[in-house]
Protein backbone atom coordinates (compact mmCIF):
# COMPACT_ATOMS: atom_id res chain seq x y z
CA UNK A 1 0.00 0.00 0.00
CA UNK A 2 2.89 2.30 1.19
CA UNK A 3 4.40 1.13 -2.00
CA UNK A 4 1.87 2.10 -4.18
CA UNK A 5 1.50 5.76 -2.71
CA UNK A 6 5.15 6.60 -3.28
CA UNK A 7 4.35 5.19 -7.00
CA UNK A 8 1.53 7.75 -7.25
CA UNK A 9 3.17 10.57 -5.57
CA UNK A 10 6.38 10.05 -7.83
CA UNK A 11 4.26 10.30 -11.11
CA UNK A 12 2.08 13.08 -10.34
CA UNK A 13 5.49 15.01 -9.70
CA UNK A 14 7.02 14.74 -12.66
CA UNK A 15 6.14 17.12 -15.32
CA UNK A 16 4.35 15.57 -18.01
CA UNK A 17 7.35 15.84 -20.60
CA UNK A 18 10.83 15.77 -20.15
CA UNK A 19 13.24 18.09 -21.65
CA UNK A 20 14.49 15.47 -23.53
CA UNK A 21 11.16 13.92 -24.74
CA UNK A 22 9.99 17.54 -26.40
CA UNK A 23 9.25 17.28 -30.00
CA UNK A 24 11.89 19.76 -32.11
CA UNK A 25 9.60 21.48 -34.37
CA UNK A 26 11.32 22.01 -38.20
CA UNK A 27 11.64 26.15 -38.38
CA UNK A 28 12.91 26.73 -41.64
CA UNK A 29 14.96 29.46 -41.99
CA UNK A 30 16.76 31.57 -44.72
CA UNK A 31 20.15 31.77 -46.23
CA UNK A 32 22.16 33.98 -48.29
CA UNK A 33 25.26 33.17 -50.06
CA UNK A 34 27.73 33.86 -52.40
CA UNK A 35 29.40 31.17 -53.75
CA UNK A 36 33.20 31.23 -56.00
CA UNK A 37 33.69 27.44 -57.98
CA UNK A 38 36.80 26.67 -59.41
CA UNK A 39 36.88 23.85 -62.06
CA UNK A 40 36.80 24.21 -65.75
CA UNK A 41 36.73 27.85 -65.41
CA UNK A 42 35.98 30.42 -62.94
CA UNK A 43 32.50 30.47 -61.50
CA UNK A 44 30.75 33.28 -59.17
CA UNK A 45 27.50 32.51 -57.67
CA UNK A 46 25.03 34.84 -55.93
CA UNK A 47 22.19 32.72 -54.30
CA UNK A 48 19.68 31.69 -51.28
CA UNK A 49 17.73 28.88 -50.01
CA UNK A 50 16.35 27.47 -47.20
CA UNK A 51 17.74 25.36 -43.90
CA UNK A 52 15.80 22.69 -42.43
CA UNK A 53 16.71 21.28 -38.92
CA UNK A 54 16.42 17.23 -39.17
CA UNK A 55 17.14 16.92 -35.68
CA UNK A 56 19.80 18.12 -33.29
CA UNK A 57 22.99 17.83 -35.20
CA UNK A 58 21.61 17.54 -38.72
CA UNK A 59 20.48 20.34 -40.96
CA UNK A 60 19.56 19.80 -44.42
CA UNK A 61 19.39 22.83 -46.61
CA UNK A 62 17.65 23.39 -50.15
CA UNK A 63 19.63 26.15 -52.20
CA UNK A 64 20.09 27.63 -55.81
CA UNK A 65 22.81 30.12 -57.28
CA UNK A 66 23.23 32.35 -60.84
CA UNK A 67 26.02 33.98 -61.92
CA UNK A 68 28.91 33.91 -64.32
CA UNK A 69 31.47 31.38 -65.69
CA UNK A 70 34.39 32.37 -67.09
CA UNK A 71 36.20 30.37 -69.21
CA UNK A 72 38.10 30.18 -72.43
CA UNK A 73 38.71 34.16 -72.35
CA UNK A 74 34.72 34.60 -72.50
CA UNK A 75 31.66 34.83 -69.58
CA UNK A 76 29.15 32.51 -69.78
CA UNK A 77 25.87 32.05 -67.54
CA UNK A 78 25.45 29.77 -64.94
CA UNK A 79 23.59 28.69 -62.50
CA UNK A 80 23.44 25.58 -59.50
CA UNK A 81 20.78 23.88 -57.16
CA UNK A 82 22.12 21.71 -54.42
CA UNK A 83 20.46 19.67 -51.82
CA UNK A 84 22.77 19.11 -48.85
CA UNK A 85 22.65 17.64 -45.16
CA UNK A 86 25.23 18.59 -42.50
CA UNK A 87 26.23 17.13 -39.30
CA UNK A 88 26.53 20.17 -36.38
CA UNK A 89 29.44 19.38 -34.43
CA UNK A 90 27.99 22.28 -32.11
CA UNK A 91 23.98 22.13 -32.67
CA UNK A 92 23.31 23.98 -28.95
CA UNK A 93 25.43 27.27 -29.93
CA UNK A 94 27.85 26.28 -26.53
CA UNK A 95 31.12 27.36 -28.07
CA UNK A 96 31.33 30.96 -30.28
CA UNK A 97 32.03 29.24 -33.81
CA UNK A 98 30.68 25.73 -34.55
CA UNK A 99 31.88 23.04 -37.27
CA UNK A 100 30.07 21.20 -39.67
CA UNK A 101 30.47 18.58 -42.08
CA UNK A 102 28.20 17.04 -44.75
CA UNK A 103 27.44 16.08 -48.27
CA UNK A 104 24.89 15.99 -51.03
CA UNK A 105 24.09 16.76 -54.26
CA UNK A 106 23.80 19.51 -56.97
CA UNK A 107 23.35 20.29 -60.87
CA UNK A 108 25.44 22.75 -62.95
CA UNK A 109 24.09 24.25 -65.48
CA UNK A 110 26.36 26.92 -68.05
CA UNK A 111 25.38 28.63 -71.70
CA UNK A 112 26.58 26.23 -74.27
CA UNK A 113 26.80 23.10 -71.96
CA UNK A 114 24.99 20.41 -70.95
CA UNK A 115 23.48 20.34 -67.61
CA UNK A 116 25.66 18.05 -64.90
CA UNK A 117 24.96 16.40 -61.84
CA UNK A 118 28.01 16.99 -58.96
CA UNK A 119 28.11 14.90 -55.74
CA UNK A 120 29.27 17.82 -53.11
CA UNK A 121 31.28 16.81 -49.90
CA UNK A 122 31.66 20.39 -47.34
CA UNK A 123 33.19 21.48 -44.33
CA UNK A 124 31.78 24.22 -42.56
CA UNK A 125 32.67 27.18 -39.88
CA UNK A 126 29.85 29.23 -38.53
CA UNK A 127 30.66 32.03 -36.40
CA UNK A 128 28.40 33.75 -33.74
CA UNK A 129 25.21 35.49 -34.28
CA UNK A 130 25.82 39.30 -35.57
CA UNK A 131 22.00 40.59 -34.88
CA UNK A 132 19.97 39.36 -36.96
CA UNK A 133 22.46 37.25 -39.00
CA UNK A 134 25.23 34.42 -38.56
CA UNK A 135 28.09 34.50 -40.45
CA UNK A 136 29.24 31.40 -42.01
CA UNK A 137 31.88 30.13 -44.64
CA UNK A 138 31.70 26.82 -46.54
CA UNK A 139 34.58 24.79 -48.62
CA UNK A 140 34.27 21.91 -50.26
CA UNK A 141 34.47 19.75 -53.68
CA UNK A 142 31.97 18.53 -56.34
CA UNK A 143 31.90 20.01 -59.64
CA UNK A 144 35.57 21.54 -58.85
CA UNK A 145 36.63 23.59 -55.45
CA UNK A 146 33.95 25.30 -53.74
CA UNK A 147 33.91 28.44 -51.44
CA UNK A 148 31.56 29.89 -49.95
CA UNK A 149 30.33 32.63 -47.26
CA UNK A 150 26.59 32.53 -46.16
CA UNK A 151 24.74 34.91 -43.58
CA UNK A 152 21.55 32.41 -42.26
CA UNK A 153 19.18 33.11 -39.81
CA UNK A 154 19.96 32.38 -36.41
CA UNK A 155 17.65 30.24 -34.02
CA UNK A 156 17.55 31.05 -30.51
CA UNK A 157 20.08 28.25 -28.45
CA UNK A 158 20.76 26.62 -31.80
CA UNK A 159 22.96 26.41 -34.79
Amino acid sequence: MIARAVLLATALALPPVLPAQRVIRARVTPIVRTDVLVDRGVTQHVGGGAVIPAGYQLRVALEGGAGLTRRDGEFRPSARVDATARFLFDPFRERRIGLSAGGGAGMRWERGERPRPVALVLVGVQGAALGRWVRGVDLGIGGGVRLGLTLGRPVPGRR
